[in-house]
């Protein structure tokens, strides 16, 4: 890793609108991005199809990897002389999935599809076959997105696979603190507050466990006349824990920081960085679905860890969890 200035880009891609317009969006969010001297920026999840979560919406905003469009977002990474994170609903053959694009130089450095699919989104999505970090000039970089950075093996694997970097592209709802707690928000200043109050915790603790930075670019805003309501709150997470930038309420916002090397290196270092006392022979419950059955779903689909075509990532270590 180097030192280098990473921003999330808070916002609120059109769910319903020409494509076009949320690849203006792309291009004005890096132009301003760019000029605050960010040399890598993170957009929310599925930022060129817009978050809606009905079947005949996400088949109608679904593209695939040759389609034109794809093409002029992985594009503006050459015009505007960054490396860059998006999402986006992708078709491939009859199966659809969740897929995050790391590009730079005006090309794909690497494709990550959604591993992890929530209750609201099975049955839409297909589950990609496994979880991926790829090299950029500026940190080993690993994607979760959304759901993904919920289940605590995620940003565990990808620190055993040699992350230093991991990007949260997320569509975070307010349906979350209001319908899916166990002690539900009822107004925005409760959802905003327990928000700031899980992300703090659960984020923190990822960083720390595993030595890594993290940027979770989150949706904002209200959808006039649907469903969904994204409250934002990005943050950028340093590998202590600590809370490095932290995005406003609803709003767009473009939040950046600088990233130490330095500073990673001195707390993988320490005597007790938890990666480094790792026992995985008593983990066997994780991997071993003979032990685990009593914790997983029955009508969960498996998650295979075979080969890729869209893969452009080094290959990791051989190392298990």
């Amino acid at each position: 890793m180097k030192d280098f200035r990473i921003a999330a880009v808070q916002c609120r891609p059109s769910p319903s609108g020409p494509f076009d317009e949320n690849l203006a969006m792309l291009d004005r969010h890096l132009a301003c991005a760019v000029k605050r001297g960010a040399q890598f920026v993170v957009f929310p999840e599925v930022t060129l199809s817009g978050y809606v979560n009905e079947a005949e919406a996400v088949h109608s905003r679904a593209l695939r990897m040759v389609d034109p469009v794809v093409g002029e977002a992985v594009a503006l990474s050459d015009r505007h002389s960054v490396y860059c994170c998006f999402g986006m609903f992708e078709a491939d053959g009859d199966k659809l999935y969740n897929t995050a694009i790391l590009a730079g130089e005006g090309r794909q450095i690497g494709v990550y599809r959604k591993v992890h699919i929530p209750d609201r989104e099975r049955g839409l999505f297909s589950p990609g076959d496994r979880l991926r970090v790829f090299d950029t000039p500026f940190a080993r970089t690993g994607i979760g997105i959304c759901f993904d950075n919920e289940v605590c093996e995620t940003h565990a694997t990808l620190a055993v696979l040699g992350a230093e970097l991991i990007v949260m592209p997320a569509a975070w709802a307010d349906h979350w603190e209001r319908e899916d707690y166990v002690e539900s928000c009822a107004t925005d200043e409760e959802v905003i507050r327990e928000r700031c109050r899980w992300q703090t915790m659960m984020f923190g603790a990822r960083c720390r466990d595993t030595g890594t930075y993290s940027v979770l670019a989150n949706q904002c805003g209200i959808e006039s006349g649907g469903p969904w309501r994204f409250p934002g709150k990005s943050m950028i997470f340093a590998p202590t824990g600590r809370v490095l930038a932290e995005a406003g309420a609803w709003e767009e916002e473009i939040l950046c920081a600088d990233l130490d090397a330095q500073l990673l290196a001195r707390y993988r270092a320490m005597p007790c960085y938890a990666l480094n006392e790792r026992r995985p022979v008593a983990y066997r419950a994780l991997v071993d679905e003979a032990l685990g059955s009593g914790t997983r779903r029955k009508d969960r689909p498996e998650v295979s860890c075979g080969s890729d075509r869209h893969s452009t990532e080094r290959c990791p270590p051989k190392t298990s969890l």
